[in-house]
């Protein structure tokens, strides 16, 4: 057994944990059923992107689903903003030394060899490591 989705090592700087809060309508004697009806949320977007706060949503009314996926629409519009607008990477001595004496790829841990390119986190341009370029290209 060995370990290959390699994207479920990849940290994921924005992250939203969030839940609906619901009433039951009337029942419907002809059909013998209930509704549940959102009433409110609440959601928390985890953020770990600089420029880019954790902040806590919430909301009571009865139009409370279709107000979350307004919500969701607008942070969604502005964190494909920011992916857009990729950071040039940056690289100290140190990350220089560590490229160059680097022997596996930060992905996938296997020997590198010649294959080897410079893998940086686009939100922050901070240099993450060695890759390959196949890992680097594939790694989202």
């Amino acid at each position: 057994m060995k370990f290959e989705n390699l994207n479920n090592k990849f940290f994921h700087p924005l992250v939203i944990y969030g839940d609906f809060e619901s009433t039951l309508n009337k029942l419907n004697h002809e059909h013998k059923t209930q509704r549940h009806v959102a009433n409110s949320y609440g959601f928390y977007v985890c953020s770990k992107i600089e420029g880019y706060p954790s902040k806590y949503y919430s909301y009571v009314g009865e139009d409370a689903a279709i107000h979350l996926i307004k919500q969701l629409l607008l942070i969604e519009k502005e964190i494909n903003t920011m992916i857009r607008d990729i950071k040039p990477m940056i690289m100290t001595a140190e990350d220089v030394i560590n490229f160059k004496k680097a022997a596996t790829c930060h992905i996938c841990n296997k020997e590198l060899g010649k294959d080897r390119v410079r893998d940086h986190c686009h939100f922050s341009g901070k240099f993450r490591g060695a890759a390959h370029n196949k890992c680097n290209i594939n790694f989202n």
